[in-house]
């Protein structure tokens, strides 16, 4: 390098700093590659799944709260809209439950997925019938 005239050694230099920018251009390329496949993943798996699990449980709270409100019922006209709502909430989980086993990918996934379908209380059980045990 001693060799080197004054071109040769600025030529290098902007050499090396161009490889040296194309590398990390490449490395950055590939890592950003990686992430539009995670974020696809996300978009189209995660989310939904995660929007279905939100409405199934929020029905299932509204459940609740309307087996509480048919206790405190007192005359039968309030209970039976009260078992309509209910029974329009569990028919609502029960095509929840159907479109989210669709989408159900790993097999951790699937067997918490018949954990949780194994669990559910029958749907078209009348609340008068046994409301205080379990299946």
């Amino acid at each position: 390098m001693k060799n080197w005239n004054i071109g040769k050694r600025i030529t290098g230099g902007f050499a090396a700093v161009i490889l040296i920018t194309a590398t990390l251009g490449a490395y950055a390329f590939w890592h950003l590659h990686a992430i539009s496949g995670k974020t696809d993943v996300m978009t189209k798996d995660a989310l939904p799944s995660i929007l279905t699990i939100s409405s199934i449980e929020s029905n299932a709270r509204e459940n609740y709260a309307q087996v509480l409100m048919h206790v405190i019922s007192e005359t039968e006209a309030e209970k039976t809209r009260v078992e309509e709502l209910m029974q329009r909430a569990s028919l609502m989980n029960a095509e929840s439950l159907k479109h989210y086993e669709g989408m159900v990918s790993g097999a951790r996934d699937r067997e918490l997925f018949e954990a949780v379908k194994n669990r559910a209380i029958p749907i078209h059980r009348h609340p008068r019938d046994d409301s205080c045990t379990e299946p």
